[in-house]
């Protein structure tokens, strides 16, 4: 999975002593609500490495905007880091999260 590798290189490059999980479901055709409620069970912020259409789609659904994968716009692949500000209610089913900062892959090269 090229996901896990770059995140391998993330944590590498910058010397990061963060646990490293990785999710089932962060495959492109994976449906990005099933990762989406597993990230809702979290407490805490998470750095997502992953691919598209999954990826792009998974930050709609968790940022609460309009349009799947268009309202954000990774070309194929990408890296972002979100910020958990609150857990799941009714109006926000996968809980409220910001998006802190996006690497498009020509800054990963």
């Amino acid at each position: 999975m090229r996901a896990v590798r770059t995140a391998q290189l993330l944590r590498l490059a910058t010397r990061s002593v963060l646990p490293m999980k990785v999710l089932a479901g962060l495959e492109p055709e994976d449906d990005p609500r099933k990762t989406a409620a597993q990230l809702a069970k979290s407490r805490r912020s998470r750095l997502l490495v992953g691919h598209n259409p999954h990826l792009a789609e998974l930050a709609a659904l968790l940022l609460g905007l309009p349009d799947g994968g268009e309202a954000v716009r990774f070309r194929k692949a990408g890296l972002m880091a979100l910020e958990r500000r609150s857990k799941p209610d009714r109006a926000r089913p996968f809980g409220a999260w910001s998006l802190l900062w996006m690497v498009p892959p020509d800054l990963t090269k």
